[in-house]
């Protein structure tokens, strides 16, 4: 089955939910779907133009500041589903929710796809228009189905799309490790090593103290924090204050699946804005053995083979401890971690996942709305 389906991402960063947005919009597309993706001129738009995927020109989704604006738009939805005929619309953003929801209500699908990984939940004004609206809601973690656990009409609960990791481009066999050589980590050395953007909604000084004390139990183990962004300077103050330099590392990398397999294991103590644990999958493909915080859409990875799920503060150090002094149980960990990664995220399965869950939402829609299927 082939099917229409018209992408709606708001604003034209490369950034955050934009990035799974125009993955997912590029999967479908060579997967054989029709796939129209509306973003606003930007770097989201010369990516999608890059991936081939289709732009709907038209679409000027103003920034979130003029949001007042987006009623523009609303003429501009209705046309645009007469012309391209969509079976289903994606938004990813809430105020294309409701500008694409009020144009096309009762007239074809609209599924916003909730892009979060930490379990906000959302207004009782926000879940009201969307069961006003008639949307269809659907996430990238199981979050979603506690901010919204009344929005599904059939009671069958709230689809998750999960997030691809390409095994080709993560890939451990016949990597450098050169990251481990510009840190001066020894053969010997046990790297433990956290990913993501330097940014202070990610508690990055809360990984620097776990990674303190698992470096002052452990003299073979260095940390480091691979990324970049503007809490730079302030969390190599806090490198110092720690009594933590040449242990613990901040640092970026151009060749981002090698930096990964110079780690021995990693750590996820945070979501990322995007709505999922990308990092966490990836340094997983990398077969590494991953421990993450049970929190948000960390915790779905906690049940994975190659994965250990934290609970509280005082766990991470005898916990990440253990793999240090164990080898053979790190090794295995991180060959079941990448078999994981391989069975549940590669992408030929996620994007069959995807369409079966598409066709799913179509037909439930159809169902609530007396329409017969095309």
């Amino acid at each position: 089955m082939t099917l229409r389906i018209m992408s709606i991402m708001g604003g034209g960063k490369w950034t955050g939910a934009a990035v799974p947005a125009l993955e997912q919009a590029a999967r479908l597309s060579a997967a054989g779907h029709a796939v129209l993706f509306a973003c606003a001129e930007g770097p989201l738009r010369e990516e999608a133009r890059r991936r081939n995927v289709a732009v709907f020109e038209r679409a000027r989704l103003p920034s979130g500041a003029r949001a007042w604006e987006y009623w523009r738009d609303f003429r501009t939805w209705r046309d645009c589903a007469e012309i391209f005929r969509p079976d289903v619309v994606l938004v990813h953003r809430t105020p294309e929710m409701l500008t694409c929801g009020a144009a096309l209500q009762g007239a074809v699908p609209v599924v916003r796809v909730w892009h979060d990984g930490r379990g906000r939940m959302p207004g009782g004004l926000l879940r009201a228009c969307v069961r006003r609206l008639g949307v269809l809601v659907a996430g990238t973690s199981s979050t979603v189905a506690c901010a919204f656990p009344e929005c599904c009409e059939d009671g069958a609960g709230t689809p998750i799309f999960r997030t691809a990791i390409d095994p080709v481009v993560f890939n451990p066999d016949g990597v450098a490790r050169r990251l481990r050589a510009a840190l001066g980590v020894g053969p010997d050395d046990v790297l433990v090593g956290a990913v993501g953007r330097w940014k202070a909604d990610r508690r990055w000084p809360e990984v620097m103290d776990i990674l303190a004390d698992i470096c002052r139990a452990e003299p073979s183990v260095r940390g480091v924090l691979l990324g970049r962004g503007e809490m730079e300077l302030p969390l190599r103050d806090v490198v110092k204050t720690l009594g933590m330099e040449g242990r613990i590392h901040l640092a970026s990398a151009q060749e981002y699946p090698d930096a990964l397999a110079s780690f021995d294991i990693g750590l996820a103590y945070m979501p990322g804005s995007d709505g999922s644990s990308r990092a966490a999958l990836e340094m997983a493909a990398m077969a590494r053995p991953v421990v993450v915080q049970r929190f948000g859409a960390l915790a779905d990875y906690a049940v994975y083979d190659g994965f250990l799920g934290i609970d509280t503060r005082g766990e991470w150090r005898p916990a990440v401890s253990g793999l240090v002094r164990d080898i053979a149980r790190r090794q295995a960990m991180g060959a079941a971690a990448r078999r994981t990664v391989l069975d549940r995220h590669a992408p030929a399965a996620v994007v069959r996942d995807e369409v079966a869950t598409l066709v799913t939402l179509i037909s439930r829609w159809r169902g609530c709305h007396g329409v017969k299927g095309g």
